[in-house]
């Protein structure tokens, strides 16, 4: 309200949000992996309150991802870091067997190093990790790590709410 409703009050909003947003992540890794406080306990509530409250995701699905890339870095269809077949390819020999078996949009992936930057960072996180967390989620039936999931997006009402006309003082 102080700096009014112009361009630039949201634009460093934005700016500090995308912040903090990469800065709870490393501090969710930490926790994740139990590095923090002196018990594991402690790291393990630390960590459901950062990646499920403040980032929307879930603590269980997140070691199953986090532990499956320690233990196959960089290896194609076993990390799941880096398996977004049907949208990016790494390296030169999997687009090229994927582009003989006419699997995928085999054509695009000549191109991904030019689209990487309007589909990848907009896409990954809010829409693609999203959804593999709801998928984890009702395969496991894990209702602590939906409750902390549900806590974000209520949170994000309330906190936004007013900025995109929903709840809360205007």
């Amino acid at each position: 309200a102080h700096f009014g409703t112009g361009w630039l009050p949201y634009a460093a909003a934005v700016a500090l949000l995308a912040t903090e947003q990469a800065q709870l992540g490393w501090l969710q890794h930490d926790f994740g992996h139990s590095s923090v406080f002196g018990s594991v306990r402690a790291n393990k509530l630390a960590h459901c309150v950062i990646i499920g409250h403040l980032k929307g995701a879930s603590s269980a699905w997140w070691n199953f991802r986090h532990f499956r890339h320690h233990s196959q870095p960089n290896i194609v269809c076993e990390d799941p870091d880096i398996d977004a077949p049907h949208i990016f390819m790494l390296g030169e020999q999997i687009p090229a067997i994927w582009g003989k078996k006419k699997r995928g949009f085999h054509s695009l992936y000549d191109y991904q190093h030019l689209y990487w930057w309007a589909l990848g960072p907009p896409l990954l996180l809010p829409v693609y990790f999203h959804i593999d967390v709801l998928k984890y989620l009702a395969q496991t039936r894990n209702l602590g790590d939906f409750a902390w999931l549900a806590s974000f997006f209520v949170r994000g009402y309330f906190q936004f709410g007013p900025l995109t006309g929903g709840a809360g003082p205007r």
